[in-house]
Order: structure tokens, then sequence, then C-alpha cells
């Protein structure tokens, strides 16, 4: 059962007080033996809340019995500060709170949870439950 988590990236010394919220499957969307959509509520992106430099999201996710050393990992980056060398690279707009999960372990059932993150910094949230076909559900962290 792979394990998925959900990060916000950002630049800065102090963990976010801001985490994404209702993370779930997207309705309408079959989960296939590889693949998922999931859809969070944004995050307030002012400094004061996330005490730091908003990138995006980050999943990550591996299999629960083999351990962290399978992880995978999928990154949603919607700006990088202005001396960062990725400048050119293409950014999604930052309304969208919705991520793309690939690569899931075919026949493997998937538990998620979210965390958010600050530059090697993390602060633990509790899941919520997804609504699955076998393929991914969420426990509580």
């Amino acid at each position: 059962m792979p394990i998925v988590f959900f990060t916000l990236c950002l630049l800065f010394c102090a963990v976010p007080l801001e985490i994404p919220k209702n993370f779930h499957l997207k309705p309408g969307r079959d989960v296939t033996q590889t693949t998922a959509d999931l859809v969070w509520d944004a995050v307030n992106t002012g400094p004061w809340r996330v005490q730091g430099f908003f990138r995006g999201y980050k999943i990550q996710y591996w299999k629960t019995l083999e351990g962290p050393h399978t992880m995978r990992e999928h990154s949603i980056i919607y700006r990088e500060p202005d001396n960062c060398w990725l400048r050119g690279r293409a950014k999604r707009r930052r309304d969208v709170t919705s991520g793309h999960l690939y690569k899931l372990w075919p026949f493997t059932n998937t538990t998620a949870q979210k965390f958010a993150s600050e530059r090697g910094k993390a602060a633990s949230m509790p899941g919520a439950h997804l609504p699955s076909r076998g393929w991914l559900a969420a426990n509580e962290a």
C-alpha cells in the first residue's frame, strides 16, 4: 500500500501555518490501476501564513509494506523566486488545486495523507478518507 504525502513547497525557515484541506479524489474521475486525480482547497499563500515563499505543492507516495525506499514524487510548482535557476520552467495557474498521480503500482492499495513542509521542515496534518475503488485510500495521520 503506497502512502501519499502532500507537501507545501516553501523556501524560508519556519513551518507553515497554512495547510491544504479537503484532500480527496477528484469527483467524476475514475481511479485506474496506475493513476489517480486528487483535489484540495487552496492555501492562503500570504507570507504571514506560509512563513516563507510559496512555490507550490508536492505529493510523495510509496509502498507501505516496502517502506520509503520505494518513494516517488510529483511536484506542482506555481512559481519560483526571482533569483531561482528554474525561472524559465512552465508554471501552473495559482488557482489550480489538483494533481494527477501516475506510476501507481498496479493492484496495490494506496494510503494517502498530507503534510506541509518548508525547506526541510515539516508539519504533520491529519489526512482525510478518500473514497476508493481499492486502489487509493487515506488514513488519519
